[in-house]
């Protein structure tokens, strides 16, 4: 899922119900539903790579274990 569809999926959510921008986001913990938590941070952009995740703003504090990081994916959580 592409972040402009993520967006488009949540504007249409709060189309049908204004009240829903007023909700708590939370996500589950797992594929099966078996717990859920809160969102608690800010969305990041930077990379995914190898089921692994680093901001932009923590590539350029280490870049020596990154490299030159490519933008290619917003974590949500």
């Amino acid at each position: 899922m592409t972040l402009n569809e993520y967006i488009e999926r949540l504007n249409l959510i709060v189309s049908f119900d204004s009240k829903a921008g007023d909700c708590l986001v939370v996500y589950s913990i797992d594929d099966e539903g078996n717990a859920f938590n809160r969102v608690g941070c800010d969305p990041a952009v930077g990379q995914y790579k190898d089921g692994d995740f680093i901001s932009a703003e923590q590539a350029k504090e280490s870049p020596e274990d990154w490299g030159e990081v490519v933008v290619n994916s917003v974590c949500i959580n």
